[in-house]
């Protein structure tokens, strides 16, 4: 008798890597695609308590749409403010 091998194997373990995948490029994209600055601003006036704001700037604005919610997820799981934009041809960012 002859013994059939499944190809369904070998594909479902590809999704399943490109299924994995995806998400840490997502993040590596965050983390390095734009330039990170960061603002330590006081909260209230003659206040000695500061709170940090995170600026993320990215070169195009799909790249801001794309990013905006690792943003959020990043506000999240660190407590700080996180501003997500592109950047502004001919300023200063």
């Amino acid at each position: 008798m002859d013994k059939r091998h499944s190809s369904a194997g070998p594909i479902i373990a590809l999704f399943v890597l490109a299924a994995l995948s995806l998400p840490v490029a997502y993040a590596a994209g965050y983390l390095w695609a734009g330039d990170t600055h960061i603002l330590l601003m006081p909260i209230l006036r003659d206040s000695s308590e500061e709170c940090q704001m995170v600026i993320r700037v990215f070169p195009h604005e799909w790249e801001a749409t794309l990013f905006s919610p690792a943003g959020r997820i990043e506000e999240l799981l660190t407590g700080r403010d996180v501003l997500v934009m592109a950047r502004i041809h001919g300023g200063v960012i």
